[in-house]
């Protein structure tokens, strides 16, 4: 019974990493991450983010993409599902009404991601601080 518990925890253990240990150019470089919704925002507050997203280079370790107004882009680390992000760089216009420090704040606070479905998982322990959805780079 012993043995099939250290088992079973192994099995359940390998598959819970399994939607992002193989991270490739189909599954996750290869993208643009359009924003769905940031967790903490109302749907009205949500709907400014339209224009947010992330793409991931796997070369040079860097992310570039939109805060939503701004062009960003800057340096990440990634060890399995553990990532940080840099603070990097962003263009100055002036955003009426997008509060862009919500977004940097999403990347700051991320410690881990996950792809399921197509859509990847900003997160910070067990919390879901973001949701992105895929969409091909050259569609």
């Amino acid at each position: 019974m012993n043995k099939i518990g250290i088992i079973f925890i192994f099995i359940l253990g390998s598959s819970a990493c399994s939607t992002t240990k193989n991270l490739s150019v189909d599954n996750f470089y290869n993208k643009l991450w359009t924003l769905e919704k940031i967790n903490a925002l109302s749907d009205a507050e949500n709907t400014l983010f339209s224009k947010a997203g992330l793409k991931f280079s796997e070369a040079d370790s860097v992310y570039s993409g939109s805060n939503g107004c701004n062009m960003i882009s800057g340096k990440y680390i990634l060890k399995g599902h553990k990532i940080s992000f840099s603070e990097g760089l962003s263009t100055k216009r002036f955003c009426k009404g997008i509060d862009e420090q919500k977004f940097q704040e999403v990347l700051r606070n991320t410690e881990t991601i996950k792809i399921k479905k197509g859509k990847l998982f900003l997160m910070n322990g067990e919390t879901v601080l973001a949701v992105f959805k895929s969409k091909q780079v050259n569609d």
